[in-house]
Parts: C-alpha cells; sequence; structure tokens
C-alpha cells in the first residue's frame, strides 16, 4: 500500500483554522482512497482520537525532520513552515498545495512584518515551484496565476505543452470539499430570539468591513447583531484590522453589546455556526487577494444554507453567483450591502437551498480530490513526473537555459 505524508502548516486540534480541517479531510478522503496516510502537523502534538482524525499516525512537522516521513513514498506539502522538507524528498513525487495563496496573503502585513517576511514568503515559493511535481490550486483564477509562476521559472516548457496543452498535469483545481451530509444541528450560539444575526467571520486584514459598518449604522431599526470571530492563531496573525473595527464600535456604544467577537468554533461545530446566524457577509477590497481566494467560509456557510452576501471580482462571487447562494455587490457600497442583507432576510429560501445542495453534491472531499488521489497512486502512469522536469530552469533574470 502506498504511504503518503500530508504536511500541513497549521496545527491540528480542536480549533482548527482552515488548512487544518482540509488536512484532516484530505486525510480522510485519501484513506478511503486506499492511501495509507501520515499527517504531519505543525504546533502541539495532536491527539488523533481525541480530535476524531481518519488516520492513527499523526507526527510532528518539525524543520529538519524528514526521518518522521521516511518511511512514506510520496508527500503534499501546504505553506512555507513545510518548504525545509523538500530538501530530503528525494525522488519521491512531491505535490505543493497552493490552496491557500499565503504569500499574497501576507502582503497585507506588510506593515507588521516588514520586508524580511516578504523575502523569506518569495523564497518559500520560488523553492516549492521549482521542487512540486503537482500544484494544487483552489479555483481557476488561482491556476492560472500559477501557472504564469511556473512559466517564469522555465517549468512550462515546449515537451509539457506538446504533451498536455492546458496543462493539467501540472496545476489542477481542487478546491476545500464538503461532506455529502451534514451533521445534526446543535446550536453553538445562545436561544435565537427575532434580532437579526449578521456573521462576518475573522477580520484579516485583507477584508473590508466597513462597508458592513455604514450599512449598519445607516439602519433605523435596532433589531440586528453583527458577530465577528476571533482568529485561532492569534500569535501569528497580525490584528490591526481588529483593533480598528473595536475602536469605531466603541466609540458609538456598539462593542460588547450590538457587535461582539465570537470564538472560533470548534471544527466538528463549525456548521452549526452558519445555521444559526441570518446572513453572512463577506467584504473585499478591490485586489489581487480577493481575485484569487475562494473564501472557505463561503463555501461552507453555503452548505449550511446560510444566506451569503459577498463583494464582486473573483472566484468568490463566481461561486455565489454559479450556485445562487446569495447576493453579489460592488465594492465599498454600504447601500448595496444594507439592501442584500434586507432581500436576504426577507428572501425566499428554496432556490437557495437548491443551489447548497448541488455545491455539496459536485464540492465532495471525494470528488475534488479524484486527481489528487490518482496522481498518488501512479504518479508516472498520469505523466506528471516528466524527465523534462529539470531540463529547462531559470538561471537568472530572464534567462532560461536547457540543461
Amino acid at each position: 500500500m502506498t504511504r503518503v505524508a500530508l504536511a500541513c502548516s497549521e496545527p491540528l486540534r480542536r480549533r482548527m483554522a482552515g488548512i487544518g480541517i482540509r488536512y484532516a479531510e484530505m486525510a480522510g478522503a485519501l484513506t478511503r482512497a486506499g492511501l495509507e496516510v501520515v499527517l504531519l502537523t505543525a504546533g502541539e502534538s495532536a491527539d488523533a482520537e481525541a480530535l476524531n482524525l481518519p488516520v492513527s499516525d499523526v507526527r510532528p512537522l518539525l524543520r529538519r525532520g524528514h526521518k518522521h516521513w521516511a518511511d512514506c513514498s510520496a508527500i503534499v506539502v501546504q505553506g512555507r513552515a513545510a518548504t525545509p522538507l523538500l530538501a530530503a524528498a528525494g525522488s519521491r513525487p512531491v505535490v505543493v498545495d497552493l490552496y491557500d495563496p499565503w504569500l499574497v496573503e501576507n502582503l497585507h502585513y506588510w506593515s507588521s512584518l516588514r520586508y524580511r517576511a516578504y523575502r523569506s514568503d518569495v523564497k518559500a515559493w520560488k523553492k516549492q515551484m521549482a521542487r512540486g511535481d503537482l500544484f494544487l490550486a483552489s479555483c481557476e483564477q488561482q491556476r492560472l496565476y500559477y501557472l504564469g509562476m511556473l512559466t517564469a521559472m522555465g517549468r512550462v516548457d515546449p515537451p509539457a505543452i506538446s504533451a498536455d496543452p492546458d496543462l493539467q498535469h501540472l496545476v489542477i483545481t481542487a478546491p476545500f470539499g464538503l461532506p455529502g451530509e451534514l451533521p445534526a444541528h446543535r446550536s453553538v450560539l445562545a436561544e435565537k430570539t427575532s434580532t437579526a444575526r449578521i456573521l462576518f467571520g475573522c477580520l484579516y486584514d485583507w477584508l473590508d468591513p466597513w462597508p458592513l459598518l455604514h450599512a449598519l449604522e445607516a439602519r433605523t431599526d435596532e433589531a440586528w447583531e453583527l458577530l465577528f470571530v476571533a482568529t485561532p492563531n492569534e500569535a501569528s496573525t497580525p490584528q490591526a484590522q481588529l483593533q480598528r473595527v473595536r475602536e469605531w464600535c466603541r466609540h458609538r456604544g456598539w462593542w460588547g453589546e450590538k457587535v461582539r467577537l465570537i470564538e472560533w468554533v470548534a471544527a466538528a461545530r463549525r456548521f452549526d455556526l452558519f445555521r444559526d446566524v441570518d446572513v453572512m457577509v463577506v467584504a473585499d477590497r478591490p485586489g489581487l487577494e480577493a481575485r484569487l481566494g475562494l473564501r472557505t467560509r463561503v463555501l461552507e456557510a453555503a452548505a449550511a444554507g446560510c444566506p451569503i452576501v459577498v463583494t464582486d471580482g473573483g472566484a468568490t462571487a463566481e461561486l455565489v453567483r454559479n450556485y445562487e447562494l446569495g447576493s453579489v455587490v460592488a465594492p465599498a457600497d454600504s447601500e448595496a450591502v444594507a439592501r442584500a442583507i434586507d432581500a436576504s432576510l426577507g428572501g425566499e429560501a428554496g432556490q437557495r437551498q437548491a443551489g447548497a445542495q448541488r455545491l455539496r453534491h459536485e464540492l465532495r472531499w471525494d470528488s475534488v480530490l479524484d486527481p489528487l488521489i490518482r496522481f498518488l497512486h501512479e504518479p508516472a502512469d498520469h505523466g506528471r513526473r516528466r524527465s523534462t522536469k529539470w531540463r529547462f530552469r531559470a538561471r537568472s533574470a530572464g534567462a532560461i537555459e536547457e540543461g
């Protein structure tokens, strides 16, 4: 049986963030497909049984810890923390999971992280792009972005185009998946009242909560409550956006009353939160991150049947439109946000539920990961590990040499 290492750069714990959930679910899908899985986790040691992880073999992700996956025949890596593993990969197939465009996200933390973090991120991405045999993207926008980077590095070469003009052997879409059936609903919030509950989620610095806040400021009724969610990775996530929003709301007497910061919900209960609220708003500023990001929270809220309001531009807005999951509004348009919230609160749920059912069917974990599973079973048979991998490579700025 093929043994595969899944190297996740975020901790696997009860209150897992999206990447941790992705790797726990990925482990389950690969195991069901007949692969033996070893989970490598950053941070504290994970108790597979206590967390109900689908594998029993969970090992620490260490900077020089290749001995922890030396018995594996392939490795899937994600995030900067997994980059050091590449040096010891040898001839093993390497899959680089770029679902989360963390370099682009971290550009929004420049004022906190400065150039040192940027240079480190670029160096890590270049190493991953040079070494990977297969790359995972969340959507077509990401896929084209990564193909552009690979082209600049000499990885998109004449033999590759001749064999596979669409380059599906190199970069595939593998979005965040969904369960076919959701667990029974158990509320995580206080008993529901007539007050409309609006969920925004985490206040990452690349998001734009201000159109929503201004829309609520203009409301004449007081029967609403806005929920933000505290990040589970506070130590590694700059909090500038949260601080600005907290001060703005305190000035209006809202913080702790009409606007609350709630804890990150345990992974096993994440769908319950979306079923406890009346509408979710995910607002972006126009920009590269908004174009490339496919919001995990939008996928899971949609699967739970929660009405969604998103700003236009990028993969997330396309998803909401295509599956008729809610409203798409122009960026920075607080009046449009207000109208969309009203429409969601008073709208017909039938069409949205049909879209959610179709979404759950088409984005089942086993389905979205099928190309990855086929690669891991027989990488050579699918032409992904070509003999020309090192033949063309970027030597210096703009210079590509045949080696």
